[in-house]
């Protein structure tokens, strides 16, 4: 049997994670399990992490990085802060529906964090919220950092709710219809907070 480069085996665990925590959740997602899903030995998973938490923990950062790759289209550059911010949950969505094992993994993770280990799940919502924040501050509109700040919590607010709906009933049609009106609804906070500091 051909041996497999450490990266290529710690890829290989990261997807196969993805998998079972979307099928069984994180506390379900035993190392055992994922090392079966990847068709490898425990003893090798645990060589490549350690611990099931520093797995996790990759396996979140790999879904943030996905995510963050996949909203590089939203270019503030050319917009102001409200139409970057429609862009980005418009996008990040978009990026839901089209990865459910990728949402399903995401939100058992962060809940596996919060209750073994709140610490790690506060750095882990700070890792995903800076990478937001980065691309509401390319809004070609000046904007204080606390005004960002907000913006980037009301975006993911909408994402976090909309996110757990697409999970619930599955319906990815009226989740993107719910998008829309979610970004009425944004645009105007953007705008009513812009106007009050003005």
């Amino acid at each position: 049997m051909a041996r497999i480069p450490a990266a290529a085996r710690r890829e290989q665990f990261i997807d196969a994670a993805v998998r079972v925590i979307a099928r069984d959740g994180a506390a379900g997602a035993t190392t055992r399990r994922i090392a079966e899903e990847a068709n490898a030995s425990q003893t090798s998973l645990h060589y490549c992490f350690q611990t099931k938490e520093n797995l996790l923990l990759a396996v979140f950062e790999h879904l943030s990085e996905s995510l963050r790759v996949d909203s590089e289209g939203v270019n503030g550059e050319e917009a102001g802060l409200a139409q970057t911010a429609e862009r980005l949950l418009t996008r990040t969505m978009q990026y839901a529906v089209d990865h459910l094992d990728q949402t399903r993994a995401t939100f058992a993770i962060t809940m596996w964090a919060q209750t073994t280990n709140p610490e790690l799940a506060v750095r882990m919502y700070d890792m995903f919220l800076a990478g937001w924040q980065d691309v509401l501050c390319s809004a070609k509109e000046t904007a204080s950092n606390e005004e960002i700040a907000s913006v980037t919590r009301m975006v993911v607010t909408l994402a976090d709710g909309l996110s757990m709906q697409l999970l619930t009933d599955g319906d990815r049609e009226r989740t993107m219809r719910d998008t829309a009106s979610a970004c009425v609804m944004l645009t105007t906070f953007v705008e009513t907070l812009l106007r009050r500091s003005a």
